[in-house]
């Protein structure tokens, strides 16, 4: 895993580049972050080290989709040992974030499960460029976010649960409707008796 972050220092070190800052981030509802959802944000860690890689989410709740709140959301995720965790409108334009950073010198790198990334268009219906493109193929060449953002494809993290399969949003949240804390555990990696209440509640 550090190996990435090396290469991507390497990048930005260079003398003729205008990028400086890398920042990364990882985007979604997080209905709730799982293992396999923080075991993704651990990855892009690594690639990209820690000072500059966040988590974007909301505090939309909708039912039965969304139920948790961004705080409740925010305590979950810190149990998986993550701290950068920032409150957004949208995750997928997360200018809570980049306004803090210069957008001619920070580049910036969204990262989706394969299935997501199929659905970004890298050019526009006339032919030209769009926003995103994909970071492995333009990592020697980068623009600061305000011209162009980046996305890189995470590796399938699997969580399989006994009676209900391999893990998505939808599954996640039924499993933990019935879970007992040895299951909670399977799904989280860890258990928390007030965060287990609360899930249960929701």
């Amino acid at each position: 895993m550090k190996l990435g972050y090396d290469i991507v220092k390497d990048l930005i070190a260079e003398a003729d580049s205008p990028i400086k800052t890398i920042v990364a981030i990882y985007p979604g509802r997080f209905q709730p972050m799982g293992k396999h959802h923080a075991d993704v944000f651990k990855w892009l860690q690594g690639q990209f080290g820690t000072q500059h890689t966040y988590v974007a989410t909301s505090d939309k709740v909708s039912l039965p989709k969304s139920p948790f709140t961004f705080e409740e959301k925010r305590s979950i995720i810190l149990n998986h040992g993550i701290k950068n965790i920032v409150q957004v409108k949208n995750p997928y334009k997360p200018i809570e974030i980049l306004d803090k950073y210069d957008p001619l010198t920070t580049a910036v790198v969204i990262v989706y499960g394969k299935k997501d990334a199929g659905r970004l268009r890298t050019t526009k219906k006339d032919g030209t460029p769009g926003y995103f493109q994909d970071f492995s193929k333009s990592k020697n060449n980068l623009s600061g976010y305000g011209t162009h953002g980046y996305f890189v494809i995470s590796p399938h993290m699997s969580l399989k649960v006994k009676g209900f399969g391999e893990m998505s949003g939808t599954t996640l949240r039924a499993a933990l409707s019935s879970a007992d804390p040895s299951t909670f555990k399977e799904i989280f990696g860890w258990y928390d008796p007030a965060i287990f209440a609360m899930i249960k509640k929701n």
